[in-house]
């Protein structure tokens, strides 16, 4: 109530997106160029090709737990996948296209899960202008029965498979998105480049091109409605707490005005000077707060929006905000 209070008058309504995404486990088959240029989808992986990547990591001596699956890909006896707290099991994201600054560093993988069951998504779209700084996460808790159905489908869908063959449609500047799954000792990820249901007509992928992208936007659709596909094995959704940050910081001009028209609040940054802080990354430097100097700057973050500029020591910044996922700030 705090929040709302504050943010009142200082925000208008934005108008409506063109993009579908709409909070967690909304439906996500089907994304377009038209999402990636909103903003609304993760952007964080920019592969240029439709191969299928595969990473050699495994992880060998961590907890696995296995059930009987027989699906080609695995053991066959059984899917393995890590267990530990922030090891990473499974992740969707969207990447590539022609994006802003903004879109690479503040997006979000569209769905994470890990070894301990949670399921990490964004959290709602609020329909205001400026947005929070801070964008919202939520997460909820995958039951091991549940994580063991959404393995053995990914597996079925190729998702464990290296190389295969998806095409690259006749699209330019389409998106990619990426799976990565941890099962069987190994890591692996799936790069497909334009991933839609206009693949179908497009005449520069074969059928078993078009076959394997069906499969895999038949498995986005599962995906999306999660709660309705996994039923009681996905608990409820509640705010996930950052516990680490990263921060794009990138010169201020408070002279400088909104084509909204709407004026910038300005707020004191209350750590160390952000003329010095962070190091070289895109068009200004990257720093990472965490532990206290995250919990000094957590109460100011709830006035923030977009726009704010901070006033460190003489001059004045703006920031790009980004938290940082389980396996993100493990590393």
């Amino acid at each position: 109530m705090e929040r709302s209070h504050l943010r009142s008058q200082h925000h208008r309504r934005r108008p409506p997106s063109p993009c579908p995404h709409r909070g967690p486990l909304s439906a996500i088959a089907g994304w377009s160029r038209r999402c990636l240029a909103s903003g609304l989808v993760p952007l964080l992986v920019l592969l240029p090709t439709a191969a299928a990547l595969a990473a050699g990591c495994g992880y060998a001596g961590r907890g696995v737990t296995t059930t009987d699956s027989g699906i080609p890909g695995t053991t066959g006896a059984a899917v393995t996948h890590p267990t530990g707290a922030d090891d990473l099991v499974f992740r969707v994201e969207v990447g590539g296209g022609l994006v802003p600054q903004e879109a690479l560093f503040t997006n979000m993988p569209y769905l994470s899960i890990y070894g301990d069951g949670r399921v990490i998504t964004p959290g709602p779209v609020i329909e205001i202008y400026p947005p929070p700084a801070l964008p919202s996460l939520q997460v909820a808790k995958l039951s091991e029965e549940g994580l063991q159905k959404l393995l053995t489908a990914a597996a079925a869908v190729g998702l464990l498979e290296e190389g295969v063959d998806y095409g690259r449609p006749a699209v330019a500047d389409g998106s990619t998105t990426t799976f990565t799954l941890a099962a069987e000792g190994r890591t692996v990820k799936t790069a497909v480049y334009f991933l839609d249901y206009e693949n179908q007509d497009d005449q520069a992928l074969t059928e078993p091109q078009k076959r394997r992208r069906q499969a895999l936007l038949d498995f986005q659709s599962r995906l999306g409605d999660l709660r309705g596909w996994m039923g009681g094995a996905l608990g409820p959704e509640t705010s996930y707490e950052v516990r680490a940050l990263a921060v794009l910081i990138l010169p201020g001009d408070p002279t400088q005005k909104d084509p909204s028209g709407l004026e910038r609040r300005v707020l004191e940054w209350p750590l160390a000077d952000l003329g010095s802080l962070g190091e070289p990354y895109l068009q200004g430097k990257r720093a990472v707060l965490t532990g206290g100097d995250l919990a000094a700057l957590r109460p100011l973050l709830l006035q923030a929006d977009t726009l704010t500029l901070w006033k460190s020591g003489a001059g004045y910044y703006t920031l790009l905000l980004r938290p940082l996922l389980p396996d993100e700030a493990k590393g």
